[in-house]
């Protein structure tokens, strides 16, 4: 042991003598090494920097893109053929004039006795995002056929002409956050022009109808709700409480989402929100 104690003091003496005449370098020529080098170390910090930083903000952010909700609208919009249905009540009157011929009055007229349109939504497309809003097109077309009876030249007679119906109109709907992992769509309140027309052909009496009907599209739609994917359960694996067998268990765990907020963001909808942790 003392001679192994010996031959590492023998080996540490040299050293330690060797020190004592090593130069320190100058306050000038540090002050140089420091100015060299400074641009390698700046470029180093900007590289490092972004990757260091803690991002700021919510515990969660999710984004969606516009074409994604146009899938699902395009669901919405096939689903069913009848999305609106429109009754054709009793009217008397519904066209009539007053004739004289070769001085003998008389009076066409034709009433509606009923009738019904099946009308469809055919599309409904988001094209456009500004803040918390989404502006689109909505598409409705429909067809029908209404009963009508009169008298025409004083011979009465009836007749069964076809119904078609169009709406194509520009729409926006608001972005609402929940804190469900959800986004609501809301319809703003607007009036969209829906087209009817048809030809009524009574005895050779043509008579051509048109009319634009005012619809309330926020009573006509309601607000749609989308799915961001997010599974609102998460479970830990934890120390057992019980004994016996098992030393781990596993404990479900649910996300309370709150601070939840909503925007668009060129074509992606932004979803953001904090996370709490509530034991099931």
């Amino acid at each position: 042991m003392r001679r192994i104690l010996l031959t590492l003091l023998i080996a540490v003496i040299p050293m330690l003598y060797g020190c004592s005449s090593y130069k320190m370098a100058s306050l000038e020529d540090s002050q140089k090494s420091i100015d060299i080098n400074r641009w390698k170390n700046d470029s180093l910090e900007a590289i490092l920097k972004p990757m260091l930083k803690i991002p700021e903000g919510n515990d969660l952010i999710m984004k969606m893109e516009l074409g994604a909700i146009n899938k699902i609208l395009n669901k919405y919009a096939y689903n069913r053929t009848d999305d609106i249905l429109l009754f054709f009540r009793k009217s008397k009157d519904f066209m009539k004039e007053d004739k004289s011929t070769l001085g003998i009055k008389y009076t066409n007229f034709i009433d509606i006795d009923t009738g019904f349109v099946s009308l469809n939504l055919k599309s409904l497309q988001m094209n456009k995002l500004h803040q918390n809003k989404v502006d689109g097109m909505i598409e409705l077309e429909g067809k029908g056929f209404i009963s009508v009876s009169g008298k025409y030249t004083g011979i009465p007679a009836s007749a069964s002409p076809e119904v078609e119906l169009y709406l194509n109109e520009a729409i926006s709907m608001e972005l609402l956050p929940t804190d469900t992992g959800y986004v609501l769509l809301k319809p703003v309140p607007k009036d969209i022009i829906l087209k009817i027309k048809f030809s009524i052909n009574l005895l050779g009496w043509k008579i051509p109808y048109y009319q634009e009907i005012p619809l309330k599209f926020a009573e006509m739609m309601k607000p749609v709700a989308f799915p961001l994917a997010v599974n609102t359960d998460v479970t830990f694996p934890l120390p057992a409480q019980k004994f016996g067998n098992d030393k781990v268990e596993m404990v479900p765990y649910q996300m309370i989402f709150h601070k939840t907020k909503v925007s668009g963001v060129n074509t992606k909808i932004e979803y953001r929100t904090d996370i709490d942790l509530k034991r099931k």
